[in-house]
Formats: structure tokens, C-alpha cells, sequence
């Protein structure tokens, strides 16, 4: 926490000053009759690329004003509108009683969570959103739950790097911090070029993402989508859009696990080989010694070097089988620094 400024609530993330949420009074201004024609939401909507039975969250929902452009295109999936303002949440009750929206499910969200059930939607969207999060650490971990496998986050922001953009400063996101705060998630930014108002980004995602394509992001022209075939150009003042995919898989501690053993069967292999071709490179303990080597016997050993705790009943006798038992002992200690390291990258300190 930190001295608050007058449109931030005073906690600091990744050195960001948190926005103060727009309150419910503001309802009335999310629905102005220009907004369509200022900010195109129609044309947000296109480059999401709804289909019908989809089931979407539209997060920080607010009146709801995406969420009954959203719905009508995704029934007879449902549309989970989600606020953390009890009011809006009322707002929202209306407009799900309506004929043409009754697929919105209305739900009062939690500062931390999004309170929706686990591999429940297929994508989450967060417009003007982000920014205003107290607690975005565990926002996006709650939405990564809720998505199912190959599910899309979505994040549209005003760009902050334009001063022409006439929004308050701290209402705005650049695309490096974007980066900077995705760095606690297993998501991969691969390249940014700048020039100008406009921003090329290339993501790739491992582990709990996969790739979702590259964005244009330009302050006054156009954002260019490129998702696979489909490219559309879209008008959107001010505004960038990241979508980042989630992949199968649902724990990143589960992936290492697997690795961990598949190294122990790969350098089991290496060493049915080693003794195959040099008989004696090893040392077993037979009782009968015209008993031959089994692979089970040189897995056990490739699980004690690489735990590296020490042998036991057998043992690398010529200097090429101990060179590769070393190797696999290095690659065993570094595995696990870099799975702790890992392990800290995914949960930070929830301010910094």
C-alpha cells in the first residue's frame, strides 16, 4: 500500500497504481445513446468470434451493455455476467428478464474471485476492467479455473502509451505492463514492434496457454486481428486487445512431475545402451552371475542418480558410464531449481 492518488485506491501492483472501480452511478453513462457509434462495441464483438452455444463471461459487466450484445449470439449458451457491485448486479437481473437476453446469468462476484464454477466458460472478457481489479493476481487465477480447456481470455484497455487518448492516466494500461503483470502466469509475449500509435505483439503460451495470434494495436486506425485464417480489421480509438488461450492441462506442477520421470527413463535408456555396448560399465549385485541385466534395474539406478541420493547396490565402474552419471546428476539438481524457480515466477506477492 501506498499514498493514494486521486483516482487510484493507494495499492500498488507491479508498481501500478490500482483505479478506483467506477461506481454504480455510473450506470446511466455506460448507456448513453452515442456510445455505439464513439467506441464500435459491435465491431469488439466481431473480433471475438462468437459462436452459438458458447458460454462467455463478461467480466466487470457493469449495465451490461456488452453483455446483451454478447448474448443474443451465444444462445443457447449462456452469458455470465459478472460485477462486484450489488446494484449492477440488480441492473443485470433486468436486462436477464428480458426477451432476447434471458440466456445473462447475473453474478455477484468477489474481489478475488469470480465465482463461477470451474471449466464453466469457455471465454472470459474483460473491457475497461483490468485496471480497476484490487486484487488481479487471483481475479486471473479465478478466471484460469473457470475457463475450460481451450478457453480465451480476452482484456481490452485504453492504450496508455497515447497522451491523446482523453482518459485518466490510471484508467489506462500500456502494453508493457500488460506484459510485465501476465509474467506471473505461464503466458509468453514473444515479440512488440512500435512505431507510431501502433503495436505488433506476438504471444505464445505454454502449459496453461496456447497461442491465440498476434494483435495490431493502433490508438486511431485500426486494430488488425490475426487468428490463424480469419484477419479482420477493426476501428477502435484508443483501445488495445490482448486474448491469450488456455491449453489442457490444469496444473503446471503436474507437467513437471511428468518430466521429471520421463528424464529418469530417458537416462535409463542411455545407460541400457551404454552397458549393452560395454559390457561392465555398471556394477550389479547378482546372485547368480549369469543372471542378465534388466532395463528395471538401470531405471531404479537412473531414479537414484538423478534424486541424487546416493548409490546403493549399484554402481558406475568405467570412466564413460561415470561421466553420463554426472551429467544426469547435473540435470536432476537443475530441473528442480528451475521448477522453484518457476513455481515463484506463478505466485508473487500480490503487491509490490
Amino acid at each position: 500500500m501506498g499514498a493514494a492518488s486521486r483516482d487510484g485506491i493507494g495499492k500498488y501492483y507491479y508498481h501500478r497504481e490500482i483505479a478506483h472501480v467506477m461506481g454504480f452511478e455510473g450506470a446511466g453513462w455506460l448507456e448513453r445513446p452515442d456510445r455505439r457509434s464513439e467506441e464500435r462495441p459491435d465491431l469488439l464483438v466481431n473480433a471475438l468470434h462468437l459462436e452459438p452455444g458458447m458460454n462467455v463471461a463478461d467480466v466487470g459487466a457493469g449495465s451490461g451493455y456488452l453483455s446483451k450484445l454478447i448474448a443474443p449470439l451465444i444462445a443457447p449458451g449462456q452469458l455470465f455476467a459478472v460485477d462486484v457491485q450489488p446494484q449492477m448486479v440488480e441492473l443485470l437481473k433486468g436486462l436477464a428478464a428480458q426477451p432476447g437476453t434471458r440466456n445473462i446469468v447475473p453474478i455477484l462476484g468477489s474481489t478475488d474471485s469470480v465465482n463461477l464454477r470451474k471449466n464453466s466458460i469457455d471465454m472470459a472478457v474483460m473491457v475497461d476492467t483490468y485496471h480497476e481489479l484490487s486484487q488481479p493476481y487471483e481475479i486471473i487465477q479465478s478466471l484460469m479455473s473457470a475457463l475450460k480447456s481451450g478457453g480465451r481470455l480476452v482484456f481490452v484497455e485504453y492504450r496508455g502509451e497515447d497522451p491523446n487518448v482523453a482518459i485518466k492516466p490510471l484508467h489506462k494500461m500500456t502494453v508493457a505492463q500488460i506484459r510485465l503483470e501476465m509474467k506471473a502466469f505461464p503466458l509468453t509475449l514473444e515479440r512488440t514492434d512500435e512505431h507510431g500509435h501502433r503495436t505488433l505483439s506476438t504471444v505464445t503460451c505454454d502449459f496453461l496457454y496456447s497461442c491465440a495470434g498476434y494483435y495490431d494495436y493502433d490508438s486511431f486506425d485500426e486494430i488488425q486481428v490475426s487468428t490463424g485464417a480469419n484477419n479482420l480489421s477493426v476501428p477502435w480509438p484508443g483501445v488495445f486487445l490482448n486474448m491469450v488461450t488456455k491449453s489442457g492441462g490444469d496444473t503446471f506442477r503436474g507437467g513437471a512431475l511428468a518430466g521429471y520421470i520421463m528424464l529418469a527413463f530417458f537416462w535409463a535408456f542411455i545407460f541400457v545402451l551404454v552397458e549393452s555396448f560395454m559390457p561392465g560399465s555398471f556394477s550389479f549385485p547378482r546372485v547368480d552371475p549369469t543372471e542378465p541385466t534388466t532395463f528395471f534395474q538401470l531405471l531404479y539406478f537412473s531414479l537414484t542418480t538423478l534424486t541424487t541420493v546416493g548409490y546403493g547396490d549399484i554402481t558406475p565402474v568405467t570412466d564413460q558410464a561415470r561421466s553420463l552419471v554426472m551429467v544426469e546428476q547435473l540435470a536432476g539438481v537443475f530441473f528442480v531449481a528451475v521448477l522453484i524457480a518457476r513455481l515463484a515466477g506463478l505466485y508473487p506477492p500480490s503487491t509490490e
